[in-house]
């Protein structure tokens, strides 16, 4: 998180900590919002001079065309008929317009908002600090807990047992895409978490020539069920079984009838 603008922190939110858990839209950080407000009233007043401009010179304008039509000769250029001039004094509305529409942006980015559901995982700064816009420091260092995603490597052989798909950058659809079930050690105890496959990377590693598939986890910090199941923290080691294809026709043999591994003995 960077602040868009430059100013000193007036406040920070209470959740704006380490660890803290915040709502879409929430404001996180405050900054001293003094200069952006006369910054606004300037643009304000720039607009209002600019109107006032553009309409003298209109007005100027018609002028200018019925004293032609009244005396002129011929076809008048437009610097007789004040179009130059015209066209500056529009610009320039236009132009005070656009820094009125920004002085009011600047003034609404004294205000970081959470961009979405989240916790924080690193905080730099507090009250009273000066931070320097886009330019300098970052505030924070927050992500998103709507949902979890996992990377899962598989080999070759064990891809051939999933019903994934992705290589040709498209997504599975809702009822192509296997379920999954993670488990840890969590709190000093055996906890799993229910989930599915969202996508295969498409890309083959290539030290360990193993392809990621991506797993996703519904709130897992159970913002929307409070008290239901285990949270699921960013960051924990996971095991995974992933649902297999439903393979027909399969034969069960007994271990003396193979032959190195592939061969079966008739």
């Amino acid at each position: 998180v960077i602040a868009e603008v430059a100013g000193k922190i007036e406040s920070v939110a209470p959740v704006f900590e380490v660890g803290g858990v915040f709502q879409k839209g929430e404001v996180l950080v405050r900054i001293d919002r003094s200069d952006y407000e006369t910054a606004l009233s300037a643009a304000r007043a720039d607009v209002a001079r600019a109107r006032l401009r553009l309409a003298e010179e209109e007005a100027l304008a018609e002028q200018a065309m019925r004293d032609w039509n009244k005396l002129g000769a011929g076809e008048a250029s437009d610097l007789v008929l004040r179009q130059p001039q015209l066209a500056e004094v529009r610009a320039a509305a236009e132009a005070a317009k656009a820094a009125l529409a920004l002085a009011r942006k600047n003034l609404e980015r004294t205000e970081v908002r959470a961009p979405y559901d989240g916790i924080v995982k690193e905080k730099f700064v507090d009250v009273g600090q000066f931070v320097t816009g886009l330019s300098g420091n970052a505030l924070a260092v927050i992500y998103a807990i709507d949902f979890a995603e996992i990377r899962l490597p598989i080999n070759d052989h064990e891809l051939a047992f999933l019903n994934v798909t992705g290589f040709n950058g498209e997504k599975p659809s809702e009822e192509n895409r296997p379920a999954v079930v993670l488990k840890a050690e969590f709190g000093g105890k055996a906890q799993q978490w229910e989930g599915v496959v969202d996508r295969t990377e498409g890309l083959i590693d290539a030290r360990s020539r193993l392809v990621y598939i991506v797993a996703q986890v519904e709130d897992p910090y159970r913002m929307k069920t409070p008290g239901v199941g285990s949270p699921l923290p960013m960051g924990l080691f996971v095991e995974a079984e992933i649902e297999g294809k439903v393979i027909h026709d399969i034969f069960l043999l007994p271990r003396s009838a193979l032959i190195d591994g592939d061969r079966m003995l008739v």
